[in-house]
C-alpha cells in the first residue's frame, strides 16, 4: 500500500514540476519580447532638435537633486540608455547613439549634380564585304577543288602523259566514285563541239566522269553535251551559286580554304 502512495506522490510531484517549468518558460519568453519591444522603441526615437534630445534625456535619468544614491543612479543609467542627438543643420547629419550603436541620418537630401552627357559622334557604318564579293576575288580552280574537298573527295596528281587531266578526285568513302579534273583555260568560251572532243579524249584515257572548270564560260550546247557524256561544268557563276546555297559558316570555311590554296599555289 505504501508503494502505491509513493508512486502516486512521485507522479504528482513530477506533474507539478512540469507545470512550473512550462509557466516559467512562458514568463521568460514574455519578458524577452518586452525587452525586444523596448529596444525597438528606442531605435525608432528620432529627435531633431536640442530640446527634444534634452527631453528624452530627462525622462530617462532622474534630476540632479534626486535623493537616489549614486549607486542607484549608476544602476539606472546602465538599465536604460537614452539616445543622444546633435542639432540638425543643412550640412551636418543627425547622429543618434544608442549604447554601442550609432545611427547617422541626413535630414536634407541634396539632388545630385547633373552629369554632362558625352557628345555623340555619328560615324558612317563600315561596309562589310558580302559573301558573293568575297568569293568573286578567288580563283575558279581553287573554289571548285575546295568545294569537292569539303564534300569528302581527296586529290591525287595525274601523270603528265594523261593531260588535259590535272588531278583525280576520289571519294573517301566510295573509291569507285572518282572524277577527272580538267582546268579549261582556253581564251574562248567552251562550246558543244569542243566539249564533245574533250569527252572523247577522257573516254580514251579511261575516265567516264569528269569535272571541268572553264575560265571563259560555256554555251548552252556545251551544257547539253555535258549531260550526254556525264561531265560536270563549272564557271565562276556556277560554283559561286553552289557555295552560296550552303550555310554561312560553310561559306566562310570554303572561302578560307580557297584563299589558302591559292596563296600556297602562288608561293
Amino acid at each position: 500500500m505504501s508503494g502505491i502512495i509513493f508512486v502516486v506522490t512521485l507522479i504528482a510531484l513530477l506533474f507539478g514540476v512540469g507545470i512550473w517549468a512550462w509557466k516559467r518558460a512562458a514568463d521568460l519568453q514574455a519578458e524577452a519580447h518586452q525587452r525586444e519591444a523596448a529596444a525597438l522603441q528606442l531605435l525608432l526615437i528620432k529627435p531633431t532638435t536640442t530640446e527634444q534630445a534634452s527631453a528624452a534625456s530627462n525622462t530617462a535619468f532622474p534630476p540632479g537633486n534626486s535623493s537616489f544614491p549614486d549607486r542607484d543612479r549608476s544602476r539606472t543609467s546602465t538599465a536604460v540608455v537614452a539616445p543622444k542627438a546633435t542639432q540638425t543643420t543643412q550640412d551636418n547629419p543627425i547622429t543618434i547613439t544608442i549604447g554601442d550603436i550609432t545611427i547617422i541620418e541626413r535630414m536634407i537630401e541634396t539632388e545630385p549634380e547633373p552629369v554632362p552627357e558625352a557628345p555623340v559622334t555619328l560615324t558612317a557604318p563600315t561596309k562589310m564585304p558580302t559573301p558573293a564579293s568575297a568569293l568573286a576575288n578567288l580563283p575558279l580552280r581553287d573554289l571548285v577543288l575546295s568545294f569537292y574537298e569539303a564534300r569528302g573527295y581527296r586529290q591525287e596528281w595525274a601523270a603528265p602523259d594523261i593531260r588535259p587531266v590535272e588531278l583525280v578526285l576520289r571519294n573517301r568513302h566510295d573509291h569507285d566514285r572518282s572524277y577527272a579534273f580538267v582546268h579549261w583555260q582556253h581564251p574562248s568560251r567552251l562550246d558543244g563541239a569542243g566539249l564533245s572532243r574533250l569527252a572523247r579524249e577522257l573516254n580514251a584515257l579511261g575516265f567516264k566522269r569528269a569535272i571541268v572548270a572553264v575560265e571563259r564560260g560555256f554555251d548552252d550546247a556545251a551544257i547539253e553535251a555535258a549531260k550526254k557524256f556525264n561531265l560536270r561544268l563549272y564557271d565562276n557563276a556556277v560554283i559561286q551559286g553552289k557555295i552560296l546555297e550552303l550555310a554561312p559558316e560553310l561559306q566562310a570555311k570554303l572561302a578560307g580554304m580557297s584563299k589558302a590554296r591559292a596563296q600556297k599555289r602562288r608561293a
